[in-house]
């Protein structure tokens, strides 16, 4: 089944489906988080999309939205010790100048286990996901399409952290 929809979806253009879990309330209380790209594909990268630039995109729109981005030492002496994990998973098409891509940003945290009480395990509390097709030469769409994923984490994060009025 899964091959079928890359195909509608290599076929039809930009078309991206998004599913977004997980709910604002398991941020609530979290003093920032901690980014962790996964590097993208040598292809992807010839053609432009680099882990810097996604890191960097990553990073303005959280501190942007005054949610701080913390070092890897300050994450582990965090409550929850969170962090965010981007991963732009592409596939470049051997015959046509096209990349089928997913998108997914998930939060991280240690949560306690339900099957062994008092076991803290690491676990997802949101994600975003997105499935799409771009042209070779417009992987910076991919990069915006990341941004608005971003954009839905910050609201779910502002919602359950609202900014202190003083």
């Amino acid at each position: 089944m899964k091959p079928h929809v890359l195909a509608v979806v290599l076929l039809v253009g930009h078309n991206a489906f998004v599913d977004a879990q997980g709910t604002s309330d398991s941020m609530k209380g979290l003093i920032g988080v901690h980014v962790i790209v996964q590097e993208p594909s040598k292809e992807a990268e010839k053609d432009g999309l680099t882990k810097a630039s996604i890191q960097t995109d990553v990073e303005v729109k959280l501190r942007l939205a005054g949610i701080r981005v913390l070092t890897r030492e300050e994450t582990l002496k965090a409550p929850g010790k969170p962090y965010i994990y981007v991963n732009v998973d592409t596939l470049r098409n051997p015959s046509f100048p096209f990349y089928a891509y997913n998108v997914r940003v998930e939060l991280f945290q240690e949560v306690e286990s339900v099957v062994r009480a008092g076991v803290m395990v690491s676990g997802i509390t949101w994600q975003n996901t997105r499935v799409g097709s771009v042209g070779a030469s417009n992987l910076r769409e991919v990069r915006d399409d990341l941004k608005d994923d971003m954009d839905k984490f910050v609201n779910d994060w502002l919602t359950a952290n609202p900014p202190v009025i003083r």
